[in-house]
């Protein structure tokens, strides 16, 4: 069982560096991940890993957190 196993986690810039890193790191853990990014395409890539998944946020507008916060939680 990894550290992590049956947590959510909410990754963003996890579409490329650390990012990217982290959401491979967090989902080898047994988490699953939603990685949010405003890099939609290049997003993806990271997200198509099992347990992985993927939403658009521009986290500079206050109003772009809430969709992302809802996939997570609910």
């Amino acid at each position: 069982m990894g550290r992590v196993q049956d947590k959510v986690a909410l990754v963003t810039g996890g579409s490329g560096g650390i990012g990217a890193a982290t959401v491979r790191a967090l989902n080898r853990e047994g988490a699953q991940v939603v990685v949010a990014d405003v890099v939609a395409p290049a997003g993806a890539k990271p997200a198509a890993e099992p347990g992985c998944g993927f939403c658009r946020l521009e986290w500079t507008s206050g109003g772009g957190w809430g969709p992302s916060v809802r996939r997570v939680v609910g």
